[in-house]
């Protein structure tokens, strides 16, 4: 078996970078309007102005992606991946491609984005040669990518992970270089790629410090260069920073942003067994290196790379478990961890080895057996319900103002019952259920308007009030769009029929239906805006009280889509179904 793989390496490992750079190229959830949508713009900024600011490109001054300094406005997340990004912007720039055009932004994130994928995964199997035979890097490579968070964060977008993975995984190999005698490091060049981590992900100064101990106490003699490289870089990114934004570090690399979660407790063991941000629940395939660490314990601990790992580990936990946003927003499963997946590699690979040389065949067999089997389950989960199962990313949909969402969140990330691995359009629909079953709505008697800013209806997936000169509206979001609410028993008819009034109009043609209570009442099929009656048996509303009290009226829109894909000019990307002005229940 090994002979075959020894044969066959360079064709299996570029299957690997091919596929790699297919699956996260074209995925169906989309994520490069979020975090990521002015890093490109920033790059196109600096190649025309010699700036970072974008006073000249934005349409919308408010976005709260942005951040205002002495009167100018800046991208306010990390500049790192902005300047890597800029010769890819330049070329297209050459090619007439703009950044602030929406589409042509999304096309050259997702491009990148999937070659930081194909490169990634040669840099997976480099390291994992310098530990394992072709067979077991073969596998190594295909797991810790396809089955890990890496390839479920890499393909939604560019985020800040996928060049500074880049950048910890070649530091990794350059020490390991180093520790086996077959290449000595460069401290220039591990401080300019130590400073290049930072510069694009502030958390990984983690990472950085690791490293310095590593240094400090194996390799000492590295210690010295590597540390003023780092410092005359610090110190150079300092000076900018006080020049751009009169102040020592830019709004994002601020340490006081490592606060504010509300327990620690709670938000790590979030971040490593939760059923929506679990580290060991989105990269199963983990569990088996954490039950044969008992058992080369000892001779792990003699290895000075074990420590570098558990190290670079154990400080990361800590900091994004005293985030106040723990588990990262909108994404899919172990964000805020991928950036460890390298330590976790470098410990697997580590500990493989010495298990390999402690224990018999047959147990061999097993662990590899295992091993395989829950990568099985984490390909499925990253891979597919990651990248292709949409309702993964409707997942998210949190409701009502804050301090509710922050509660929410929480609550929907550790409920075992709706796991984000497993959403579907089902499970959605029963979670909304619990979520809305009482507190925040209030009974509103029959024939009263409900208007698009309705504060006794909970409105789910729905985006915010707009107005304008002709009145106001609320946008649905996705293909269904629900409303939950409850009415009084006062002039509540226990038999008889009743009307559901609404004032709506799709964005598009198409048939809209309407469905309360899980029964379908009627259909909108015209776009212009106009009012539906829709007749309905009484005994169809729930009473308040008792159990179960609330009702769901909602509309299914599978004709949604969004204004840009319709009008190129548009800046609109949200993905919009029906426009609904008002509702009213009324008892003839």
């Amino acid at each position: 078996m090994e002979s075959f793989f020894r044969k066959s390496s360079r064709l299996l490992l570029l299957i690997l970078v091919v596929a790699a750079f297919l699956v996260t190229r074209d995925p169906d959830n989309d994520y490069a309007f979020g975090d990521s949508r002015y890093l490109l713009v920033t790059s196109q900024a600096l190649l025309s102005s010699g700036t970072i600011r974008l006073d000249d490109y934005l349409d919308d001054p408010d976005d709260s992606r942005l951040v205002e300094s002495g009167g100018h406005l800046y991208d306010y997340f990390p500049l790192g991946t902005s300047l890597l990004a800029s010769p890819a912007v330049w070329l297209a720039n050459l090619q007439g491609q703009d950044m602030t055009d929406i589409e042509q932004n999304k096309t050259l994130q997702h491009t990148l984005s999937a070659l930081s994928a194909a490169l990634i995964v040669l840099l997976i199997y480099l390291l994992s040669r310098c530990f394992a035979g072709y067979a077991l890097s073969i596998l190594f490579t295909a797991v810790f990518f396809f089955g890990s968070s890496i390839v479920a964060t890499l393909g939604t977008a560019l985020w800040t992970h996928n060049f500074a993975l880049i950048i910890t995984l070649f530091v990794l190999l350059m020490l390991v270089y180093d520790d086996r005698g077959k290449r000595p490091a460069n401290p220039y060049l591990l401080g300019l790629l130590l400073f290049a981590a930072y510069l694009i992900r502030p958390i990984l100064v983690m990472f950085d410090l690791a490293v310095l101990l590593y240094v400090l106490i194996w390799r000492r003699e590295l210690f010295l260069k590597l540390s003023l490289t780092l410092l005359v870089c610090l110190a150079g990114f300092i000076l900018y920073s006080w020049r751009e934004f009169g102040q020592l570090l830019p709004p994002y690399y601020q340490p006081k942003r490592v606060s504010g979660a509300g327990s620690f407790w709670t938000a790590l063991l979030g971040n490593l067994v939760s059923p929506g941000r679990g580290l060991l629940i989105y990269n199963p395939f983990l569990l088996l290196p954490l039950l044969v660490l008992p058992f080369v314990i000892k001779a792990s601990i003699r290895q000075p790379l074990f420590w570098l790992a558990v190290g670079w580990l154990a400080l990361h936990l800590v900091i994004i478990s005293r985030f106040g946003h723990w588990w990262g927003g909108w994404s899919f499963g172990s964000r805020l961890t991928v950036d460890v997946i390298p330590a976790l590699l470098l410990l697997t690979l580590l500990l493989t080895r010495a298990a390999i040389e402690r224990t018999s065949v047959p147990w061999q067999r097993a662990g590899l057996g295992t091993f395989a089997a829950l990568s099985v389950v984490a390909i499925f989960f990253n891979s597919y319900q990651g990248l292709y199962n949409f309702d993964t990313f409707l997942w998210h949909e949190w409701h009502g103002p804050e301090p509710v969402r922050q509660i929410e969140r929480e609550a929907y990330i550790l409920d075992w019952k709706y796991p984000q691995f497993l959403a579907s359009s089902e499970m959605l629909v029963r979670r909304s259920e619990q979520y809305h079953r009482a507190d925040g709505i209030q009974p509103f008697p029959l024939g009263q308007t409900i208007l698009p800013d309705n504060t006794q209806v909970t409105f789910e997936r729905w985006y915010d009030p707009e107005e304008d000169g002709n009145g106001q509206w609320r946008w649905s979001q996705g293909d269904w769009a629900s409303i939950h609410f409850k009415v009084s028993r006062e002039n509540m008819p226990r038999q008889g029929q009743m009307v559901l009034e609404i004032d709506a109009s799709p964005f598009q043609p198409q048939e809209v239906t309407v469905i309360l209570n899980g029964q379908t009442i009627g259909s909108i099929d015209q776009t212009q805006p106009s009012v539906f009656r829709f007749p309905f048996q009484a005994s169809l509303l729930r009473k308040n009280p008792p159990r179960r009290h609330f009702n769901t009226l909602t509309f299914e829109t599978p004709g949604a889509v969004s204004p840009i894909s319709i009008d190129p000019t548009s800046t609109d990307d949200r993905i919009v179904g029906l426009a609904l002005h008002r509702l009213q229940l009324i008892v003839p």
